[in-house]
């Protein structure tokens, strides 16, 4: 279970960010009465912040495996 905590949490952040544009920009839409405009603008920041993160997670993990690789050479 241990390994698989960084990624339960890495669907939670994606989801989150995703929903948090989705959602500013669908109830701005409903209030100035732009509607569709600043529900696409959310949708295409929720894809670069979800991808952002994306890659800052794959990054960290990518390191992570690495030191752990280089770590585990040395012992033997």
């Amino acid at each position: 279970m241990g390994e698989a905590a960084p990624y339960l949490g890495l669907g939670i952040e994606l989801m989150i960010s995703m929903l948090f544009f989705v959602l500013v920009g669908y109830f701005a839409d409903q209030w100035l009465g732009t509607s569709p405009w600043l529900l696409l603008i959310g949708i295409v920041l929720s894809a670069v912040a979800t991808g952002a993160t994306l890659y800052r997670t794959v990054r960290e993990m990518d390191e992570a495996g690495k030191k752990r690789k280089e770590g585990g050479e040395g012992k033997e």
